[in-house]
Order: C-alpha cells, then sequence, then structure tokens
C-alpha cells in the first residue's frame, strides 16, 4: 500500500484518540502505520532530505492541521488527545476529515490565513488548488527544488550542446576555475582553437 498523504492520515489519528486518552504522538504514529498496513520498508522511506521518515512527517503535518482546527490539544510536548470539538466530529461520522473540512472552524481559518469559508463545495472533495495540499509543504519544497534542479540541468545541457567550441572551451576552464583549480591567482587560459569548424 502507497504511504498515505497527510489528508488520508487525519481522520485516522483522531480515531486512534477516541477514547479519550492522552497519547505520544508516536504511539499514534505506530497505530496508524498498522491501520495503513504500511511495512518496515514503507515506515523508513526517507524525505529527500534523508532527516526524517515520510510517514512521520505526514503524520506530524496531521497533527499540526487538526490541532489548529481546535480537534486535538498537546496537554504535554509530544503528546496529544483529542478535545470535545474532535469528539463532537467523530460523533457526527464523517466520511473523511481533510483541509476543506477544517475550513469550517474559524480557528483553523485563522491559522491557513483565509477570511471565510464560503469556498466549500457540498460535496467536501479537493479542488485543484488543493491537489497539491495533499503534499506537506516540506515535501512540496523538495519536489519544487528537485523539479527547479532538473529543468536546470536540462537547459544548461541544451546550451552547452548547441554553442561552439570557443564557448565551450570558456564554460570548462571558468568551471575549473570556480572549483579550485588555477592555483591562488585562479589562473585559466582559453587557448585559440585552430582547425574547428
Amino acid at each position: 500500500m502507497p504511504i498515505p498523504d497527510f489528508q488520508t492520515i487525519m481522520l485516522p489519528f483522531m480515531q486512534v484518540l477516541a477514547d479519550g486518552k492522552t497519547k505520544s504522538v508516536k504511539e499514534v504514529a505506530s497505530s496508524l502505520a498498522i491501520q495503513f498496513n504500511l511495512t518496515d520498508e514503507e515506515r523508513h522511506v526517507l524525505l529527500p532530505s534523508g532527516q526524517q521518515s515520510l510517514f512521520s512527517n505526514r503524520v506530524g503535518w496531521a497533527k499540526s492541521h487538526l490541532k489548529n482546527a481546535g480537534l486535538i490539544t498537546n496537554p504535554t510536548r509530544g503528546n496529544v488527545v483529542i478535545s470535545d470539538s474532535g469528539l463532537a466530529v467523530l460523533k457526527a461520522k464523517p466520511d473523511f476529515i481533510n483541509c476543506k473540512f477544517l475550513k469550517q472552524f474559524p480557528s483553523y481559518l485563522k491559522f491557513i490565513g483565509a477570511i471565510d469559508s464560503s469556498d466549500n463545495d457540498s460535496d467536501g472533495r479537493l479542488s485543484g488548488d488543493e491537489l497539491s495540499a495533499s503534499k506537506t509543504p516540506l515535501e512540496l519544497i523538495e519536489s519544487s527544488l528537485e523539479t527547479l534542479r532538473k529543468a536546470t540541468e536540462e537547459e544548461l545541457l541544451t546550451k552547452l550542446k548547441n554553442c561552439g567550441p570557443e564557448f565551450f572551451e570558456l564554460i570548462v576552464v571558468q568551471l575549473l576555475r570556480a572549483i579550485g583549480y588555477g592555483g591562488i591567482n585562479g589562473e585559466g587560459n582559453v587557448t585559440v582553437l585552430q582547425g574547428c569548424p
């Protein structure tokens, strides 16, 4: 099973807390991993930065959104408990909880910087703008950086393939200087190419 996005995690996160007991975020994450049938390999997939597991990151963002909507609270650092509002939401038996669903709560609107929730559809499904919200902000940043890196790499390679030999030699000499070749003074010379088209 693919690793669920942070919005898919929201309702199960609250259901883990439905008994009203204070639980550690690690305990909740472990229960969620079992509920989503994640393998050990899937639990340990890292973000591109290599600093945190993808699943833990998504659980953390689900927690953050639920907390800012007032559905859960942090009684102590690293621990969570469902709020009275959260219990009321669960009692209503929603089919899902996502960012659009959370817009009904004034504290969540303040959190996301929105003025009102008049753009809600009756079916509650994600709009095109909100599809990107299925990724955490860190995932979006890393994905965007990777896209920019690849685009820059392709553009540079295309330009280098289309340049003349003199320009290519100039670029190589500048690159060698930039990475420290050429001594203290950064010396490097471009030779005059003879017999090149």
